[in-house]
């Protein structure tokens, strides 16, 4: 029983290594990134957050394009979704009523859509209804609705583009709430903007502010995380503080009373890292142990139970948790194995464990297979070429083996031709650009190369 124990243990870490490096969840969706590069999503699509050119509902994770993103986030409020390419070139799609894609317009985008040309970004975050995004060079930049100064421009007119903010060139991290604005300085020190009716800016008042303004005068901040009203913080000494709503006891001070400064929570000084959902919160210490408090109305806590936690309360015994994230009602977290997990409120799938079904407690996510994922470890070395290339009518597949099927892909990952059992393959009805080809022979193995259509 021990070696078949530890053969189940070996083959785990197998199947889940290298799968999920980050996980990032919106409203009722959530979308995460594997270390080869593909960004996956699932759950609601009413506004064509999931990215697949449909509005379909999916419980379980769909991949979005092909192997080149570096960055993919969203945000507990957000319909929308938000990410970088390998090239530094930045995309959106999903819900679009005030701007928050991009892209000039207001419009949903059920698949990614590039917003302008620039190669310079860095990081991004998604509030409720506005994005934030950082560039290499430290600047900061938003867009979408500003109603409440959420911008931090000055001003309550929404931004269809993105717009710098400021001159500052040290900004380290952004986090985007509901109305309101987070962010992070290179420096240590806080800085927020927009609503701040619940005392969510941190800043003593509840004034809301439209643009910048400094969370007291600490310099020591290594983390931050925004929720709906209520943000989360860790200092470089490891010791956990909050502020903002605490109707549910989100902030996790054992009360239930609104604080708009930031509070210590406890005396450990050994958390890692903190996410801000809709009204809880989801941390983890360094000794690798998960912790949750606030709403639990629909299991968002993960302890078992629907009831509300106003203090920091353990999560089983595990000690291998690696990474969060937070939504409305569901919690995403990732193992130090590359394993994904997730527990609450599933009714859109947002789980992505195939089911609707709410779960009291974390349940685990397979590692679903890329579409455009091979078989080979090294296709330089593989027995298959493809020529002419680039070409602009036809190529021809060159293998030791019969083709069985052949799918190309366009940059989008999207299927824009597929045949069977033939090796010379017209592709002249196809636009001028790049695409991705992926083979399988009669021996079910299967490679992905990439040609380049040349205009006629």
């Amino acid at each position: 029983m021990k070696k078949i124990g530890l053969l189940f243990l070996f083959l785990s870490s197998i199947l889940f290594s290298q799968c999920w490096k980050e996980v990032s969840t919106g409203r009722w969706n959530s979308v995460g990134l594997k270390s080869d590069g593909t960004v996956w999503a699932w759950g609601n699509n009413l506004y064509g957050q999931l990215g697949d050119g449909t509005n379909n509902y999916s419980s379980v994770p769909l991949q979005i394009g092909i192997a080149e993103w570096k960055v993919a986030n969203s945000g507990p409020t957000a319909d929308h979704i938000i990410a970088i390419k390998l090239n530094g070139t930045l995309w959106s799609w999903g819900g679009n009523n005030a701007g928050q894609i991009g892209d000039g317009t207001s419009t949903h985008k059920n698949s990614p859509v590039q917003i302008n040309t620039q190669t310079d970004w860095k990081n991004t975050s998604a509030g409720s209804a506005h994005s934030i995004a950082l560039k290499n060079n430290g600047t900061l930049w938003t867009w979408g609705l500003n109603n409440d100064g959420q911008l931090g421009d000055g001003t309550s007119n929404n931004k269809p583009f993105p717009t710098q903010i400021g001159t500052a060139t040290n900004w380290e991290d952004i986090k985007g709430g509901n109305l309101y604005t987070l962010a992070l300085k290179s420096e240590g020190t806080i800085w927020s903007w927009g609503n701040n009716l619940q005392g969510q800016l941190g800043d003593g008042t509840n004034i809301s502010k439209n643009i910048p303004t400094q969370i007291g005068t600490a310099t020591n901040w290594k983390t931050i995380s925004a929720g709906s009203n209520h943000n989360v913080a860790i200092k470089t000494d490891g010791t956990l503080w909050t502020w903002g709503y605490n109707g549910y006891g989100q902030l996790g001070d054992g009360t239930n009373t609104n604080k708009n400064v930031p509070i210590q929570i406890g005396t450990a000084n050994n958390w890692k890292t903190a996410v801000a959902g809709v009204n809880h919160t989801v941390a983890i210490k360094t000794d690798g142990t998960l912790w949750t408090w606030g709403l639990n109305d629909n299991a968002q806590l993960g302890d078992g139970t629907f009831i509300n936690k106003n203090i920091p309360t353990q999560i089983g015994i595990a000690s291998d948790w690696s990474q969060l994230a937070g939504g409305h009602y569901h919690n995403l977290a990732i193992k130090t194995n590359g394993s994904l997990w997730s527990w609450g409120f599933n009714s859109y799938g947002q789980l992505g464990d195939g089911t609707t079904d709410f779960k009291t407690s974390p349940v685990a996510i397979t590692c679903s297979t890329s579409v455009l994922q091979t078989q080979d470890l090294d296709l330089n070395n593989a027995n298959i070429t493809i020529y002419p290339n680039p070409t602009k009518i036809m190529f021809q597949i060159e293998h030791k083996v019969n083709i069985k099927n052949v799918q190309i892909f366009n940059e989008e990952g999207r299927i824009v031709h597929s045949v069977q059992n033939k090796n010379i393959i017209n592709i002249q009805s196809l636009p001028k650009g790049i695409y991705w080809v992926k083979i399988e022979d009669v021996n079910g193995k299967m490679f992905t190369k990439k040609i380049v259509r040349n205009q006629d």
